[in-house]
């Protein structure tokens, strides 16, 4: 039933480094790194019987600078390059639940979220000019309205629209040389993206033979 609870909160948050890493086993060099994650949300009653929500946060960063072992024309390269890999992400989420009637339930809810890398691909065999970076975020809202129907039948109707988006880009635009167990140099031939959209309706109806 909605609005029935008292309002709570919870948090989180974790981090680690590169501290607690082991040595790069090719290069014998431990690469600076960093791990984070954080989440964080609040619901609880609106109006006593009538309606509830609840929100919440989540998302985390990293990253690392990448070792590389290749055997180069010029000789061997061996070192951790001054290029962070980075992750990035957030996501959200939140609903709002109000009695129609003693039995009947409306619901909003809704949930966006983006995800970021860059200098992603580089390390090992392949070269600082390999990196490439994409980006992906989205964004949905739904509508649903739930509830029995009589003695014997319940009834779940629910409406939702998505939207997302995703590009991604080489650091270079370059031909690619790949040596096979020596090095890989070049661009990483990454270039585009997609939007996707939708719209969902779906109404069930179900019917309780017995008990």
């Amino acid at each position: 039933q909605p609005g029935q609870g008292a309002l709570r909160v919870n948090t989180n948050y974790n981090l680690s480094g590169s501290k607690l890493m082991a040595t790069d086993h090719f290069t014998g060099l431990k690469a600076p790194s960093e791990n984070q994650n954080f989440g964080g949300g609040l619901s609880g009653s609106l109006i006593k019987d009538k309606s509830s929500f609840s929100i919440n946060v989540n998302g985390g960063t990293s990253f690392q600078e990448p070792n590389v072992y290749a055997q180069l024309p010029a000789g061997l390269q061996s070192n951790t390059i001054n290029l962070r890999a980075r992750n990035d992400n957030v996501f959200v989420n939140g609903l709002l639940d109000y009695a129609i009637t003693r039995d009947q339930t409306l619901r909003f809810s809704f949930n966006t979220q983006k995800f970021t890398s860059t200098n992603q691909g580089v390390g090992a065999f392949d070269l600082a000019e390999r990196a490439s970076s994409n980006d992906q975020h989205g964004f949905s809202f739904r509508v649903q309205e739930a509830g029995p129907l009589g003695r014997r039948f319940f009834t779940n109707t629910r409406l939702q629209f998505s939207d997302s988006d995703f590009s991604q880009q080489s650091a270079t635009e370059a031909m690619t040389i790949r040596v096979q167990d020596a090095f890989t140099s070049g661009g990483a031939q990454v270039k585009g993206g997609s939007n996707r959209k939708s719209v969902n309706f779906a109404s069930d109806l179900d019917y309780v033979r017995g008990i």
